[in-house]
């Protein structure tokens, strides 16, 4: 997901609401669902491919954490 005009703190807020949101739903057949999140500010100067870069090693750090979480890229 792209968030036009929002910083990470945003994205966090944005992104922990969407998560507790589905940790909430429960699946016949799977149980309970639960949602693993990265998640990047565009910096300065960086191509569209770093940014997804540094999301995607985020979303895997929540992933090897434990999963149900959010990871923000570090800077």
């Amino acid at each position: 997901v792209l968030l036009k005009n929002c910083d990470i703190d945003g994205a966090r807020t944005r992104g922990e609401f969407i998560r507790r949101r589905v940790e909430g739903l429960q699946d016949e057949q799977v149980g309970q669902v639960t949602l693993s999140l990265g998640a990047a500010a565009l910096r300065a100067n960086e191509s569209v491919e770093e940014l997804l870069a540094r999301s995607d090693r985020a979303l895997y750090a929540s992933k090897h954490a434990g999963r149900n979480q959010l990871t923000l890229a570090q800077d």
